[in-house]
């Protein structure tokens, strides 16, 4: 029987289904090739701990305030990483501010674990500006700020100077990276900064270390003690000199007093209808006791009040001893007052013509002779 012919049509279909089939059994055949692995971008790690070298100080003593330059840290290597100039200068100014504290050289690992926050006995400055980068600074460039030395550590900071520098302990992020034809970690940011210390230089081994110990904690020795002896004596001696100086201070005061009364009396007896002798004795009985405010001046309101009684009194007194009734004898160039034997027997008659005894009337009359 004749085979069946097909159509052009229908050939070339069956061709072109015989070529999917085909190319589908060619992938199930074969094994697939793997896609090539991309490289991964190394990630920042997470918030880490950093620090950097040594950095000298910049200046060998405290100003007279107490302060002193400081170069916290400078662009290049550290013991965490590379620090890009770039980065200190975004950074440092604001995570380096005014009252970050530094310490008498970095803590430990278990003072570190046991006190996380430090101790007040190595608390040695604070810094009491914000750092600024300045590229042409005179240590070079880095990050500078200015620092307050605390009493205790000035003397310290003073001796070592040329020994000693600053390092600091913050925290910030890295990554893997190459700089300067090294490779290591490339900080990224700095996001807080914990102290900026005191440390020794690199490599100056234990005798610096040493000397860091006998500036935290001095013991005291014998010519310490002699120098505290004599410093107490000193101390004595100038407590009597100021109490001495006190009570002749009060005896001055005292005196100057005594002179503005006397003045303020004859002032105020200059006009007074009584003789000068009397004024005179006035003078002498009133300044002696002058009323006082407590401000410590004169008061011369009561003192007033008292030097007007007083007057009042001899006034009285004079009418009734003087025949005539009248007070008279005002001034050098008129009648003085009746002295003597006269005076005497008057007054003696003016006293018995008010009651008295004889006894009370020779009493009076030689208690108010003038």
């Amino acid at each position: 029987m004749p085979g069946r012919i097909l159509s052009k049509e229908n050939e070339s279909k069956l061709r072109s289904a015989l070529d999917a089939l085909r190319a589908v059994l060619g992938l199930l055949e074969d094994d697939p090739e793997p896609e090539p692995e991309s490289s991964p971008e190394p990630e920042p790690v997470a918030e880490a701990a950093l620090e950097a070298e040594f950095v000298p100080l910049v200046e060998r003593a405290t100003r007279r305030d107490g302060t002193i330059p400081v170069k916290i840290i400078e662009p290049g290597w550290g013991s965490s990483g590379y620090y890009p100039a770039d980065v200190l200068e975004r950074d440092g100014p604001a995570v380096f501010r005014r009252g970050v504290q530094m310490f008498w050289d970095h803590p430990t690992p278990t003072e570190e674990a046991e006190r996380p926050e430090g101790s007040l006995d190595k608390l040695a400055a604070e810094l009491v500006s914000d750092a600024r980068y300045d590229p042409d600074g005179i240590a070079g460039p880095g990050l500078y700020a200015d620092a307050r030395v605390f009493g205790p550590y000035r003397e310290a900071v003073d001796e070592l100077a040329p020994h000693i520098g600053v390092s600091i302990r913050a925290l910030g992020r890295a990554m893997p990276g190459e700089a300067e034809g090294r490779k290591g970690q490339i900080v990224q940011q700095i996001t807080a900064a914990k102290t900026v210390d005191f440390v020794t230089q690199a490599g100056a081994g234990g005798k610096i270390v040493e000397m860091f110990e006998a500036a935290r904690r001095p013991a005291p020795d014998e010519s310490q003690t002699e120098v505290v002896k004599e410093v107490i004596e000193v101390d004595s001696e100038m407590q009597e000199t100021v109490q001495r100086l006190e009570q002749e201070n009060a005896r001055l005061r005292e005196t100057l007093l005594l002179h503005e009364a006397r003045a303020f009396v004859q002032v105020e007896v200059a006009g007074a209808n009584v003789p000068d002798v009397t004024k005179a004795r006035l003078v002498e009985q009133l300044a002696v006791n002058p009323p006082i405010a407590e401000d410590g001046q004169l008061d011369g309101e009561a003192y007033r009040a008292r030097i007007v009684e007083a007057v009042e009194a001899e006034q009285a007194y004079l009418a009734s001893a003087l025949p005539t009734g009248r007070v008279e004898g005002m001034g050098a160039a008129q009648q003085s007052e009746p002295t003597g034997e006269t005076a005497a027997k008057r007054m003696a008659e003016a006293f018995s013509r008010l009651g008295l005894s004889e006894s009370s009337v020779e009493h009076a009359v030689n208690g108010r002779r003038f």
